[in-house]
């Protein structure tokens, strides 16, 4: 997502990161209250959170090497077999939750691992975001974009 690369490279990252996790709690705490068995809830949440974990993923890509520092290769390793593993977990663990639990109950476990998150985020060294260009606006920067995407 190009939009989402210029915002990254241009703003403070960690800034991001933290609202990034708000919206996420947000989401999910409006979620709970306000859920009553439509499934486009369902469809607008996971939108909302599939966004953030695209620009969590971009931000701890791109600042790898600040957040690990001496220690990359042994943590792109790891993390390689993490994300291994959740791919093939993750789905029996979703589907054994929500054949126990309600769909409010498993974003409130969903809450709680963002707030943790959120905790861990106040912990990291990212590096700062470049504002190359202050005299243009939101606007013309995503026409440029669009251009050069299109190109």
């Amino acid at each position: 997502m190009p939009v989402i690369g210029n915002i990254i490279d241009r703003h403070h990252n960690k800034s991001i990161l933290l609202l990034g996790q708000i919206v996420s709690i947000i989401s999910l705490l409006s979620f709970i209250l306000f859920y009553n068995h439509q499934y486009q809830m369902i469809f607008i949440l996971m939108i909302l959170l599939t966004v953030v974990d695209v620009t969590v993923k971009t931000i701890v890509s791109s600042n790898l090497k600040w957040i690990t520092g001496d220690h990359l290769e042994r943590v792109v390793s790891l993390r390689q077999l993490i994300q291994s593993s959740a791919l093939l977990v993750s789905p029996i663990v979703g589907g054994i939750l929500i054949s126990i639990l309600t769909i409010q109950h498993v974003a409130i476990i969903n809450i709680i691992t963002e707030l943790l998150a959120l905790i861990f985020i106040f912990l990291l060294a990212f590096k700062e975001g470049v504002l190359k260009v202050r005299d243009k606006t939101f606007g013309a920067i995503l026409k440029q974009v669009c251009v050069i995407f299109i190109k």
